[in-house]
């Protein structure tokens, strides 16, 4: 990589991140284990579930009609509440990507 790209204090914190990320997945992947032994991630009483869960939307058969639309523009309203973090992430991911081609053209001119 380039003198200058060591230089700038963006890249030895995403670094640092990356590093720190890495070794928390790795300690997370490790103790896991050791978690679902001590605490098991069963509900209710073991042997006592029911084999099916009580609504599975893959069944619900949706038509190529009119209602079919209303039915999957219904679900996207619904889960657009969650959907805000995908937003935030695509706008900060955006940011990133323009500062990094304003770098690179500033840095690196034809």
């Amino acid at each position: 990589m380039y003198d200058w790209a060591w230089e700038m204090w963006i890249f030895q914190w995403l670094g640092l991140v990356l590093l720190g990320a890495g070794l928390l997945a790795g300690a997370l992947f490790l103790t896991d284990p050791a978690r679902r032994r001590r605490a098991p991630d069963e509900i209710g009483v073991p042997g006592n579930m029911p084999y099916l869960p009580g609504i599975n939307i893959a069944r619900v058969r949706i038509g190529g009609d009119v209602a079919g639309l209303l039915i999957v523009v219904g679900i996207i309203i619904a889960f657009m509440p969650m959907l805000w973090g995908w937003f935030l992430a695509v706008a900060a991911g955006s940011v990133a990507v323009a500062a990094g081609l304003f770098l690179w053209h500033r840095y690196h001119p034809w």
